[in-house]
């Protein structure tokens, strides 16, 4: 099969069911996952984040070109003749906002030494202080003036343009978290692991600490039900970590001590 066959294949067979061979399988055919006829939901086979990861990287691809489709104005109107005029050093920068159209305008309130204004190490603003008549009064300072936004209610369809993509990201962003949510679901729902075929009893009797005397309750309480395996946990953790402890002290004065 070629790209595109192998492509409308996974697309017809996304339910598809496979099963994983164990590491060693040397009985069974086995074949390799394709990278691209393998249904999504079978990814889960490598483990639950395995299949999450794959998921969300999905997801954020989608959300990405929505996002971009809904910019599709800006970046039509950046690239058109109404925005700039001029050859740009690198097609890369074609429907990008840079700005050619500018140039330097009186500006009062400049100061091109304060960095809190961001003139300073800049070239778009600039003091002047004598011309062709000798030296000014007060210093004529210049800043540079973008001309491409001049147009009326360009500057509106720009920012409602921006301000929809940002909502659908924030609305994109907070239905990930539900749909990643259902993905760990459904592919932990795929694989069938101890978990699923396990219970826990958080409250048994005191001294009820024998595996074998509840093997035999769960067998005869479930008629017909067989136990693999019971493993009964203490609740002794201060006293394990109280041994570790003595352990280790132990050990540092065994070796601070002189043989013998």
């Amino acid at each position: 099969m070629n790209v595109w066959q192998r492509f409308w294949y996974s697309f017809k067979n996304f339910d598809e069911a496979f099963e994983r061979a164990q590491p060693g399988e040397k009985y069974l055919p086995t074949k390799l996952y394709d990278p691209i006829t393998t249904p999504h939901m079978q990814l889960g086979d490598f483990g639950l984040g395995f299949g999450l990861y794959f998921s969300t990287l999905r997801a954020i691809g989608y959300i990405t070109f929505v996002a971009g489709v809904i910019s599709v104005f800006n970046l039509y109107f950046f690239a058109s003749d109404r925005y700039t005029n001029e050859e740009l050093p690198t097609p890369l920068l074609y429907g990008s906002a840079i700005c050619t159209r500018n140039e330097y305008v009186p500006c009062n309130n400049c100061d091109c030494n304060d960095l809190y204004q961001g003139w300073e190490f800049s070239d778009r603003c600039v003091t002047i202080r004598e011309g062709k008549n000798g030296i000014f009064e007060e210093p004529l300072i210049l800043a540079v003036k973008n001309r491409c936004l001049e147009e009326d209610g360009v500057m509106w369809k720009l920012a409602m343009v921006n301000l929809g993509s940002m909502l659908f990201l924030l609305i994109a962003i907070l239905l990930l978290g539900i749909y990643i949510e259902d993905q760990a679901v459904k592919f932990d729902e795929d694989e069938q692991t101890a978990q699923d075929y396990s219970i826990v009893i958080s409250n048994p009797p005191p001294k009820a600490n024998d595996p074998e005397q509840w093997r035999r309750y769960f067998e005869h309480a479930f008629p017909g039900v067989r136990v693999a395996a019971v493993t009964c946990a203490v609740n002794n953790d201060l006293l394990v970590r109280a041994l570790v402890e003595r352990r280790e002290i132990l050990r540092t004065m065994e070796l601070r001590l002189k043989p013998g």
